[in-house]
């Protein structure tokens, strides 16, 4: 699907970024979320609140931050971005260091598609 396509099926707020992995080569990247199912608004209380899925995003021609510490950080925010490259996703991760020290990272893709998988 397209990038514009997932930001309106798919609410990513208080979701949790678990990894990232990037082929540079292959041109793709996975985020690994702890997905919110609960804030979607198809949810139905029978449904598990949270599972795990995948954002595999292929024609990647860049991708920043893709080193940045990620122990569970809470995604904030998810929008599409304009770059050089064209159109791209930007993620917002608030991150808290094992050490107390927290923060915010900025992680953008610039993709030509991205499939949404749930983990089985």
């Amino acid at each position: 699907m397209k990038l514009e396509e997932l930001i309106k099926k798919y609410c990513f707020h208080d979701s949790l970024l678990e990894s990232i992995k990037y082929d540079e080569q292959l041109k793709t990247a996975v985020f690994e979320i702890d997905f919110c199912n609960w804030a979607q608004e198809d949810y139905l209380e029978e449904h598990p609140e949270t599972t795990i899925v995948y954002l595999h995003f292929k024609d990647v021609e860049g991708i920043s931050n893709k080193t940045v510490y990620l122990d569970s950080s809470t995604i904030s925010d998810c929008k599409i971005v304009t770059t050089k490259s064209g159109i791209g996703i930007e993620f917002v991760v608030c991150r808290d260091y094992p050490d107390g020290d927290g923060g915010v990272d900025v992680i953008q893709v610039n993709a030509g598609s991205v499939d949404f998988l749930v983990s089985e």
